[in-house]
């Protein structure tokens, strides 16, 4: 059985959008999210790929796809035990769980 943990992650800012030719506001799932500046991304932990969106890449710093290890290595070392005994609970009874951690983005910026 293959297991896919889908993930959010938030960070940045974004435009809101409304109907052409209307002041009033759109709720479009998509829009709202990228204006908010949360990306989504997903592992596989069963081939230990990690896939995300476009607001991922720039959240991270990184334009690519790959192994959750490459990945790894940007996640502020004192934030990195405590997110892996998040994902280890998770894996051992699946629902929803909410964590926060730090990366270090290409740019050597903390997000």
């Amino acid at each position: 059985m293959t297991a896919i943990l889908p993930f959010l992650a938030a960070g940045g800012s974004g435009d809101a959008t409304s109907w052409e030719g209307s002041d009033a506001p759109v709720w479009d799932a998509e829009r709202s999210r990228t204006a908010a500046g949360v990306g989504l991304w997903s592992w596989n932990v069963d081939t230990d790929e990690v896939a995300m969106d476009d607001c991922c890449h720039a959240l991270w710093g990184v334009p690519w796809d790959g192994p959750s290890a490459d990945l790894a290595v940007r996640i502020v070392p004192p934030d990195r035990d405590r997110l892996r005994a998040a994902f280890a609970a998770t894996r051992a009874a699946p629902g929803a769980y909410q964590i926060d951690f730090r990366v270090r983005h290409g740019d050597e910026a903390v997000r």
